[in-house]
């Protein structure tokens, strides 16, 4: 993952921190993870990816540090992010995480781990799968995982780590996890 430790963090309105499309390449995952060996299967981590029957979720939802799996045609997953800031991060932008949308298949989002007295903002916080955007066949990437550790959480933006959806009734990937520690 890529660590940053900072006194402040401040995204403005339009800017972004980003690790998304920066996971695990085509078919490879974190040796904890399903890795994708179908040529229909979205990327595996805190959801499961479109059309995975008998796999589960994988990664630490309190402590998030790996790296989304890649779906089976040319995705990436989303990477991994772990903010350390001794004052206060803003968010009015955006912080992501998420996977890779694809014509086929997508990558499941990653991790965004963030420690912080105080974090607030307007903007998102993102660790989505990716869509896939083809036919039926194909499945969608899932949900990432999303952990953040505040004691003071007045971030008014939105937060979230959704799986990817499916086109024409496609295989949608399963939620992540987002998890809030106000100790």
């Amino acid at each position: 993952p890529i660590s940053l430790i900072s006194p402040i963090i401040e995204i403005l309105k339009n800017g972004a921190l980003s690790g998304s499309n920066r996971g695990y390449s085509n078919r490879a995952a974190h040796a904890s993870c399903h890795a994708v060996n179908n040529e229909y299967y979205g990327g595996n981590h805190g959801g499961q990816g479109g059309r995975h029957q008998h796999t589960s979720s994988c990664g630490d939802f309190k402590e998030p540090v790996l790296m989304g799996g890649g779906g089976y045609h040319s995705s990436y997953g989303g990477g991994a992010l772990k903010l350390i800031v001794e004052g206060e991060i803003i968010v009015d932008g955006s912080i992501s995480a998420s996977g890779q949308t694809n014509t086929f298949s997508g990558g499941a989002g990653g991790s965004i781990w963030i420690i912080t007295p105080k974090l607030t903002g307007e903007g998102g916080i993102y660790a989505n799968g990716g869509h896939h955007a083809s036919n039926s066949y194909y499945g969608a990437g899932g949900g990432g995982r999303i952990a953040i550790h505040t004691p003071d959480n007045s971030f008014e933006g939105t937060v979230t780590a959704i799986g990817g959806y499916g086109a024409n009734s496609g295989y949608a990937g399963s939620a992540g996890s987002i998890y809030y520690n106000i100790d």
